[in-house]
């Protein structure tokens, strides 16, 4: 399995602009100089371990919150996910959402085959 360093960078600046932080400020915390931290968001450095705990310690999160979407999961945990996600929804919306589900899922199988 490859890391997608490219997901990494946007975790990074979606957490770091929640935080509304700047590049700058964000590597001054993690020991790091704005021009990694842009590269890293851009997808155009990869972050290394160390760079990675250092961003996840100065933007006051786990290394987990960065990593998110890289490690494989199994079913269960996305029927969690799902599960979470209609919680909170209507009827209507739990079909609304089922139904564009069934559509993603064909476009994305079609697109496999051709």
């Amino acid at each position: 399995m490859s890391v997608n360093y490219i997901l990494i960078g946007k975790r990074v600046r979606e957490v770091r602009k929640q935080r509304n932080i700047s590049q700058a400020l964000l590597g001054e915390k993690a020991g790091l100089s704005p021009q990694y931290v842009s590269q890293v968001e851009t997808g155009r450095k990869k972050a290394s371990l160390q760079a990675l705990i250092h961003l996840a310690r100065a933007l006051e999160v786990s290394a987990d919150t960065l990593l998110y979407g890289n490690l494989g999961k199994n079913a269960l945990e996305y029927q969690r996910d799902v599960s979470e996600l209609l919680e909170d929804c209507t009827d209507f919306e739990r079909r609304v959402l089922f139904e564009v589900m069934g559509a993603v899922k064909k476009i994305v199988r079609d697109n496999l085959r051709a």
